[in-house]
């Protein structure tokens, strides 16, 4: 097959979800404060964005908070969504290298194993291609299977996945067995963890808050501290990265180490923070960050990415819902032809 999945670094636009549904009530004010902020951050980095947004007071109230010079670089989508975790919903995009045509690739999705209501991002999952494309991208659906996209990462030569994941939102085996061949059809090397989620993580594990590719680095959460809440799940991953990486010589595994001072709580209850739940868009990274950030962290970030703008960006408002940058953002390429 002559497809590749599109990179970060060739994306140049984000697609986010407006937080005005009915189940982030508790926290609803402090989160638009922080969508307000992000957005306009991305603005001032050139990046397009599109907001899928319900609320028409609320647009305005977002339109008159910004500059004019920036909000021709805005688009708002009037869609209702369940929830703002728009990677989960959104589809894998691809380029046909031979027709240089772009490919939305569809899956099923199930409210994380049936957690969660999903039927309104089902719906959107259904419409993205005509919602943000006007239906200019080819469509290939891959239905026979629940997946979500945070729970895959790659680059230009290897994919991973979380297997717990996979394996609690499918229960049938003979899914589960063909998942690698269909993306081994597009010639990658397939691969993947199995490792159970961190504290606070309500999607059974997501890759994207363990592991993150960058060119021939792979990136994982760490950690030495043992009173850091996942010590053990870390050393775990760690010991299988390791394993896995005699089959990708090529590339570096790094650890990105977490501290008990990288963690947060709410009510007593830890939340899923994780520096690799990052967005890389075009040649701007942002990534979360909780207070202070350490300055091995610092160092370590600004030697990976110093090719890039780098932005450290406070998550404690969004950490309250369970998720980080990653996955309240769909990064993709925007073409005006």
């Amino acid at each position: 097959m002559s497809t590749k999945l599109l990179q970060d670094n060739e994306t140049n636009s984000v697609a986010l979800v407006w937080p005005d549904m009915k189940n982030v009530k508790k926290y609803k004010n402090d989160l638009k404060d922080f969508y307000s902020d992000f957005i306009n951050l991305l603005l001032q980095f050139n990046i397009r964005v599109f907001l899928v947004i319900n609320d028409k007071d609320d647009m305005r109230k977002l339109t008159n908070k910004l500059s004019s010079n920036l909000i021709a670089n805005l688009k708002m989508i009037k869609f209702s969504c369940d929830d703002i975790w728009i990677r989960d919903y959104s589809p894998l995009i691809a380029l046909d290298t031979i027709t240089s045509e772009y490919i939305c690739i569809n899956y099923n999705i199930n409210g994380y194993g049936g957690k969660y209501n999903y039927k309104k991002n089902e719906d959107f999952n259904k419409k993205f291609n005509s919602i943000l494309f006007k239906n200019k991208f080819k469509s290939l659906n891959i239905r026979d299977i629940f997946l979500e996209g945070g729970n895959i990462i790659f680059d230009d030569k290897i994919i991973l996945f979380n297997k717990q994941t996979l394996r609690s939102h499918n229960k049938n085996s003979i899914v589960l067995d063909n998942f690698k061949s269909i993306l081994t059809n597009m010639n990658y090397k397939i691969e993947n963890i199995d490792i159970k989620n961190i504290s606070g993580d309500d999607t059974n594990g997501h890759i994207d808050n363990l592991v993150r590719i960058y060119k021939n680095n792979i990136l994982y959460m760490s950690t030495d501290d043992k009173n850091h809440p996942d010590y053990e799940i870390l050393k775990e991953l760690s010991a299988q990265l390791k394993v896995k990486s005699k089959i990708f010589p090529e590339y570096n595994l790094i650890p990105i180490n977490h501290t008990y001072d990288d963690t947060i709580t709410d009510k007593g209850t830890f939340l899923p923070f994780s520096y690799l739940n990052y967005l890389h868009c075009g040649k701007s990274i942002f990534i979360p960050k909780i207070g202070n950030v350490s300055e091995n962290v610092l160092n370590t970030m600004n030697e990976i990415f110093k090719e890039n703008q780098i932005k450290f960006i406070d998550i404690s408002s969004l950490l309250k819902e369970y998720g980080g940058l990653h996955c309240c953002t769909f990064n993709f390429k925007y073409n005006e032809n």
